[in-house]
């Protein structure tokens, strides 16, 4: 048959469709076909879970559990962590009606010579499975990302969420009693006892920690005895032995997914302690919104957000401060009364303008309606433009001949805000005193930067010469492309921007300015530190307030050094025909330029540049 068809012949039965074909090159396909099965392999697992285990097995399958549950919190699904383990199956599979069926075994209980140690270990996997439950019920009731952030599903197993957290609590409980009275009657090692009973009381309470029964106070006395209970875990890990065959990939195949088993997400038992300590601290830090009422004040709660951001929490730690937010503070119903208030604390907050009636009207051809919309747009698009910018500083998107550009449009956003703010007449004067002089240090230090950058775009020592693809019109389309859109306030157009930007006259002249501008940021700074984080509204985020100060003292500290060495250098190797004019082709041969990574700024927003001279060519 094959040997008549002629080259390039195709035969296709009508009745052979696409979707079958397909399907029968999935088969035996072991990336494609679920039910494959490896030569000398079986398609289930031969592990027994109702054999007895020593103390030491059972100290590490639950260190093993916990690398899989901290795997799971950072992104990996349950098919390739949790659920891989033979004991958490046994007890999802079959389903059960009650808590008490939810054991490794179905029918009459086995002969264990070890009861309460395999009774310790099933309260255990109950509570790392309730644990579970209740994580993915605060994360799916949130903001997330889907399959980028967290996995939350369950491949249709049933995570213990008809059974109250109370009673998975007290098998818990009961089962530490049962176990300590155990290891007594066998003179078990106190350090192997300590270890397991430890690991046992920390599941109750991290169960007690994430579970919606207890007010906030209680959570956080849960989570710092959670805290405290962790540096015994890495002490007494080497105590434990692994029971590598009790997880098995196979299990993936008794799941609700057409997807072949994959392999078992790995997480070391050190990065697992380390994850779990982060997230506790990052709840416990996020707890601070209602302790300290950051809430209740528009500028303290976006400061207090933007801080705790920087953590780069964990799914879960983001889920809950959102639950917190939006849930038992009630901030979400008063979001309108927080951006008025927000408004209200920058201008004349007894203005008809203000007037509360305003954000009730929801005619949209009404002009209070209009006005209301115009104040929350005007407000917030400002302060995003700034984060925008400060953002691209932080992750280093901008090449080194942008930066003058960039601190150019820092300098010009705080200029707008500083005037606007020194010309109000306010009852909230204080408040508005010390917000203008954050921003006249915000405007100088970023004047100073902009200038000095300036100057080394002149002297062509930041590169960019070479782009035969790209031209200075179109990156500064691309930076304000986010901006374009806003209508007020207003972005310059190219042609306005670019002489001040890249064009520079005198090198003593530009250094004059910039040192200028650095003496002007160093005296707001002074102002700023004899304020406190409660004057300049930081409640909660009272050490990132100094560490805020401290370190745009020290970009200006670095900034004048480098001003002060291009100084040097111009003043040496200026032109002797033209008093002031560069000497520009010496001046690249003697000054060397470095960019420092954000990692190594004193501030990540301030890219200062670090500028060194070496001996000119001769």
């Amino acid at each position: 048959m094959v040997s008549a068809l002629r080259t390039g012949q195709l035969i296709k039965d009508e009745y052979f469709t696409m979707f079958e074909s397909v399907g029968a090159i999935e088969v035996m396909d072991p990336k494609m076909d679920s039910g494959y099965v490896e030569p000398g392999d079986t398609l289930e697992d031969d592990y027994d879970v109702l054999r007895d285990l020593s103390c030491k097995e059972f100290l590490g399958i639950m260190d093993q559990l916990l690398c899989h549950e901290m795997a799971w919190h950072d992104g990996a699904p349950l098919s390739q962590t949790l659920f891989t383990s033979l004991y958490v199956d046994r007890l999802l599979w079959p389903d059960t009606k009650t808590l008490e069926e939810a054991r490794f075994f179905r029918g009459r209980e086995p002969a264990w010579k070890n009861r309460p140690l395999m009774q310790a270990l099933r309260a255990y996997c109950l509570g790392l499975i309730k644990t579970c439950d209740l994580v993915i019920r605060t994360v799916i009731s949130q903001h997330y990302y889907e399959e980028e952030d967290f996995v939350t599903m369950t491949y249709n197993r049933d995570l213990l969420t008809r059974y109250e957290t109370l009673d998975v609590m007290a098998l818990l409980v009961d089962a530490v009693s049962s176990f300590s009275n155990w290891c007594e009657e066998r003179d078990v090692p106190i350090e192997l006892r300590s270890a397991i009973v430890i690991r046992l009381d920390a599941r109750h309470s991290f169960l007690a920690a994430v579970s919606t029964d207890y007010p906030s106070v209680v959570m956080k006395r849960n989570l710092t005895t959670l805290c405290g209970m962790l540096g015994k875990f890495g002490e007494t890990h080497n105590l434990g032995r692994p029971v590598k065959e009790a997880f098995s990939e196979k299990v993936q195949r008794r799941l609700a997914t057409t997807v072949p088993p994959r392999h078992m997400a790995e997480m070391s038992f050190r990065n697992a302690v380390t994850k779990l300590e982060k997230m506790l601290q990052d709840i416990h830090a996020a707890l601070l919104v209602e302790e300290t009422g950051a809430f209740k004040d528009p500028y303290n709660l976006v400061k207090f957000l933007q801080f705790w951001n920087v953590r780069e929490s964990l799914t879960f730690a983001r889920a809950k401060l959102q639950s917190w937010l939006f849930g038992d503070l009630k901030v979400a119903p008063s979001i309108e009364k927080l951006l008025l208030k927000d408004v209200k604390g920058l201008v004349l907050r007894e203005d008809k303008l203000l007037d509360p009636i305003n954000w009730t009207v929801e005619v949209p051809a009404d002009p209070r309606h209009q006005i209301a919309s115009l104040i929350d747009n005007f407000r917030q698009r400002a302060s995003m433009m700034e984060w925008i910018v400060e953002l691209g500083f932080e992750q280093d998107i901008y090449a080194p001949d942008e930066l003058a550009l960039m601190y150019w449009h820092e300098r010009l956003s705080r200029e707008d805000r500083k005037t606007e703010k020194a010309r109000s007449m306010l009852l909230t004067l204080g408040y508005n005193t010390n917000l203008t002089a954050e921003a006249i240090a915000i405007h100088s230090l970023a004047l100073s930067l902009f200038t000095l950058y300036s100057l080394l775009n002149y002297l062509k020592l930041l590169g960019g010469e070479d782009r035969p693809c790209s031209s200075d019109r179109l990156r500064y389309k691309l930076r304000m492309k986010p901006f374009f859109h806003i209508s007020t306030p207003e972005l310059p157009a190219y042609v306005d921007v670019w002489d001040p930007v890249y064009a520079s006259g005198g090198g003593q002249e530009q250094c004059n300015k910039a040192e200028d501008a650095l003496k002007t940021a160093k005296e707001q700074i002074t102002v700023l530190k004899s304020l406190g984080p409660q004057e300049m509204k930081y409640v909660g985020n009272e050490v990132e307030y100094q560490n805020h100060v401290r370190q745009m003292l020290r970009s200006c500290i670095a900034t004048g050094v480098a001003i002060a060495t291009v100084r040097a250098a111009c003043a040496k190797y200026a032109s002797k025909d033209e008093a002031d004019s560069l000497h520009k082709g010496v001046l690249r041969s003697v000054l060397n330029v470095e960019i420092p990574n954000p990692e190594t700024r004193y501030a990540a927003r301030w890219a200062v540049p670090k500028i060194t001279q070496k001996k000119a060519k001769s």
